[in-house]
């Protein structure tokens, strides 16, 4: 019974489409197989506590330091919901687990981040270059609990193919039940072609008994159908593409159906081929170097007027070519705004932080040209308030409650420190009682003890007497 129920997490991502950290609760409902959540720096779990949020129906994990969110998941979800950690430590990792384990179906470990903050700790890319602590990490995370829920972890692929063999055989051997692979070094950026080829290399080695999920460059259904037909992977987990089209999940079966579409595969030739393998055309560099400038600028601007991150988003010329490109013969069948509408509906029902939902709207406007004037003007909105104008969906704000509003700054508990505090004293209250009861019963041993003690001493004496 054990084994079948560790099999099953071996299994679950056969022929799956799953979801990277970002639209999660949308994704979902759309039809995304499993989603993943952010990747989270597993020491955080540490000081914080969980809170059932009957206003807003989901579940909190509050940070006991802060107030901060660190965590909000929804109790419908957590069959197809990955934690994604970041970790350099195999006890912090499991504490982690142990804190949210009743609200996830698994645990995913990112060792394939290459931003300095997960990195600068020894985690994320970083974990690649320290395979002993690495294999430690997850046989101990599959040790502790693998037979109550998936445990896997995601990964880049390093300088030469022999390394990245002996990185994901080394995995194999920790026992993990899966593993996706994003097929980039760590030092490459998304703008070089994602190498499915050496998926597929992998793949054909015939060495990983396990199942192999693959991502990189799938923009569109039809690029999800070509990644499983070129790599024979068992599965994939969308990033950019959902961003742009979260509505790709409803064409799950034909994503998986070999006879969908009728492509070939020069439109995927420098994902493919190893030997097409080269730098990005001058035209390619020219269109990123404006980008990057464009980003610098509007940094210093923002940092000089006090502007948040959400104004760094940019409009993309480079990837609406690319998913024009996608969509071209294949249009969407659902179109954008009625995504972003629907994303803002969730927003408001889960009392999402405004800047957050900003910041998301825009990436899902930022590769739609039909829509560059409206991605402008959104630019500028503040507030739920004037996104709901801009977007002529304001009846959504009417009969909005009153406390879902007070979670849209992200104050809530700084303002409430009293409902985190009181779980914390309750907490405490029962570690009191519960070492109290260890003392009483240690006492009572040796009580029992001291008797039988007692008991054996005057039995002995008695028999002295006899004699």
């Amino acid at each position: 019974m054990v084994e079948s129920q560790a099999q099953s997490f071996k299994t679950r991502m056969i022929n799956k489409i799953s979801l990277a950290p970002m639209v999660r609760i949308l994704s979902r409902a759309y039809g995304a197989d499993y989603v993943f959540s952010e990747e989270i720096i597993d020491r955080k779990f540490q000081h914080c506590v969980r809170y059932e949020n009957q206003d807003l129906n989901c579940i909190d994990y509050i940070s006991t330091r802060d107030y901060a969110v660190i965590l909000r998941c929804i109790k419908e979800e957590k069959e197809q919901f990955i934690l994604q950690i970041g970790t350099n430590n195999a006890q912090t990792a499991i504490q982690a687990v142990e804190k949210v384990q009743e609200d996830i179906c698994g645990v995913d470990v990112n060792m394939g981040c290459p931003k300095k903050f997960s990195v600068g700790g020894g985690m994320g890319s970083a974990l690649m270059r320290d395979i002993d602590n690495a294999k430690f990490i997850m046989k101990s995370l599959v040790d502790k609990f693998g037979q109550l829920m998936s445990v896997s972890c995601k990964i880049r692929v390093l300088g030469t193919f022999e390394e990245t063999m002996n990185y994901i055989l080394a995995m194999q051997d920790a026992g993990v039940h899966w593993i996706s692979i994003h097929p980039r070094t760590a030092a490459q950026e998304s703008k070089v072609p994602a190498r499915w080829f050496i998926v597929k290399k992998i793949i054909d080695s015939g060495l990983v008994k396990i199942p192999v999920l693959g991502s990189g460059d799938l923009f569109s259904p039809i690029d999800i159908n070509q990644f499983i037909q070129f790599t024979g992977a068992s599965g994939v987990i969308v990033a950019r593409g959902a961003i742009h089209n979260c509505a790709l999940f409803t064409q799950k079966q034909e994503m998986l159906n070999p006879n969908t579409y009728e492509e070939n595969f020069e439109l995927w030739i420098d994902n493919t081929q190893e030997q097409q393998q080269k730098e990005e055309s001058v035209l390619q560099k020219q269109i990123f170097e404006q980008e990057n400038q464009k980003t610098d600028n509007a940094k210093q601007k923002n940092k000089k007027s006090g502007g948040g991150d959400d104004e760094n988003v940019e409009f993309s010329l480079n990837l609406v070519k690319v998913f024009e490109t996608r969509y071209q013969k294949y249009p969407m069948l659902v179109p954008i705004l009625d995504q972003v509408r629907e994303y803002f509906r969730l927003c408001i029902e889960f009392g999402n932080h405004f800047q957050n939902a900003k910041y998301v709207i825009l990436y899902m406007l930022k590769t739609h040209k039909d829509h560059f004037e409206l991605f402008k003007q959104l630019q500028y909105g503040r507030n739920f308030q004037d996104y709901a104008r801009i977007l002529e969906i304001e009846y959504m704000l009417k009969d909005v409650d009153q406390i879902k509003q007070l979670h849209f700054d992200a104050q809530y508990y700084r303002k409430n420190k009293n409902i985190i505090d009181e779980i914390v004293k309750a907490k405490q209250a029962q570690t009191d009682d519960g070492l109290n009861a260890q003392v009483g019963s240690k006492r009572t041993n040796e009580e029992i003890l001291n008797e039988q003690q007692i008991q054996q001493i005057e039995d002995g004496n008695l028999k002295r007497l006899k004699t």
